[in-house]
């Protein structure tokens, strides 16, 4: 019997799974929540999100929004980063003109053109 010895506090979860090969994988599933902030450090949210063992949508209906998708998947090289949040338009701008939001996790950057409705 395999199991995890989590000494931390992020959830996780482990199975063995198998690639298109099949090839089977041990697969450890560990999930960290934190709260992003404008220019200053991340701040580690005292109650984590479980790992999503398949899609998770609004209200738990298919026909709604999918809230997140799911965290078990084969092995790659780098970790996943999701950004969940809301952009607001910098202060005395123009809240009907598009304009740029972005994080930065160590080297890795995205920046995305929010386009107001």
């Amino acid at each position: 019997m395999w199991e995890i010895d989590n000494n931390t506090p992020f959830p996780h979860l482990g199975s063995f799974i198998k690639d298109a090969k099949g090839r089977s994988f041990w697969l450890v599933v560990v999930k960290a929540t934190f709260a992003m902030r404008a220019d200053a450090p991340c701040l580690f949210v005292a109650k984590q999100i479980a790992n999503f063992q398949g899609p998770v949508f609004n209200d738990g209906n298919p026909e709604l929004d999918l809230l997140g998708d799911t965290d078990i998947c084969l092995p790659k090289d780098r970790i996943d980063v999701v950004v969940d949040g809301r952009a607001y338009p910098p202060q005395g701008a123009d809240s009907g003109q598009p304009y740029r939001v972005g994080a930065q996790v160590g080297p890795m950057q995205k920046t995305l053109q929010i386009a107001p409705r």
